[in-house]
């Protein structure tokens, strides 16, 4: 019988997740990884909490909690090993990782002004072109990648010196998605001063992201694969991020 890794997770973490205000949403598989469940907490469309349940899809199963740079990975054969899994996760976040992640939203971060997002937007030509080079001869997929590792290296460095460096990514970001297809463009928000990128024509749904607020938060939660690559995909079709 097969696992209902969806329900599990529910039945075990969701009334405390629902309690302390989080949604429990879940992914389709990924190259090498499959999102189990992700659980957010937004306030006023900001995301104030996060931190999800993972599964390797190579070599033996095993899951990992991610939760503000910590990570936790066990192994499980079927159902009843699975469950260990999701309750052992679950005792940690009661523990320990709901207050981390309360303390990591609550405590004053690093955040891009309306100047930056200006910056951004007067500069990312500019900017791009001047690091056209790095992508030649790169698919979709290997680009985002890449983009991923720049910010990786930017985890452990302080904020100031790493703001210039960031809004130098934003930059590269949007000028290689414009650059790289005629189908994405910059729209202004309706409601705020923000710029964000969107796709309507050839991908459903459609994609609508602020690409400085996903910089931000690949730096602020170490975690450029959820919050640079993961989203960017969302631009492509499979066949486009080979290309």
């Amino acid at each position: 019988m097969e696992i209902q890794y969806k329900k599990i997770i529910k039945e075990i973490m969701g009334q405390e997740a629902k309690k302390r205000g989080y949604t429990i949403t879940s992914h389709r598989k990924l190259l090498a990884t499959r999102p189990r469940a992700y659980f957010d907490r937004e306030v006023d469309g900001k995301i104030t909490g996060h931190f999800d349940i993972t599964e390797y899809l190579i070599g033996p199963k095993t899951l990992f909690l991610r939760c503000i740079g910590k990570e936790i990975h066990l192994k499980y054969d079927d159902e009843a090993s699975f469950r260990e899994c999701i309750q052992t996760f679950n005792k940690y976040m009661i523990e320990e990782g709901y207050d981390a992640v309360d303390k990591a939203f609550t405590t004053k971060k690093p955040s891009f002004s309306n100047e930056d997002n200006f910056f951004v937007v007067k500069n990312y030509e500019d900017v791009y072109n001047s690091e056209k080079d790095a992508f030649a001869g790169k698919t979709t997929r290997e680009s985002l990648k890449y983009l991923e590792g720049l910010l990786t290296e930017l985890y452990d460095v302080s904020w100031e010196e790493a703001k210039p460096e960031l809004l130098k990514i934003a930059c590269i970001l949007v000028g290689y998605m414009l650059d790289n297809n005629q189908k994405i463009y910059l729209i202004e928000g309706t409601t705020t001063d923000i710029y964000y990128l969107e796709r309507k024509e050839g991908i459903r749904p459609y994609v609508h992201e602020d690409p400085c607020n996903l910089v931000l938060l690949s730096y602020t939660q170490k975690d450029a694969t959820r919050w640079l690559y993961d989203r960017i995909k969302r631009f492509y079709t499979e066949e486009e991020l080979e290309q």
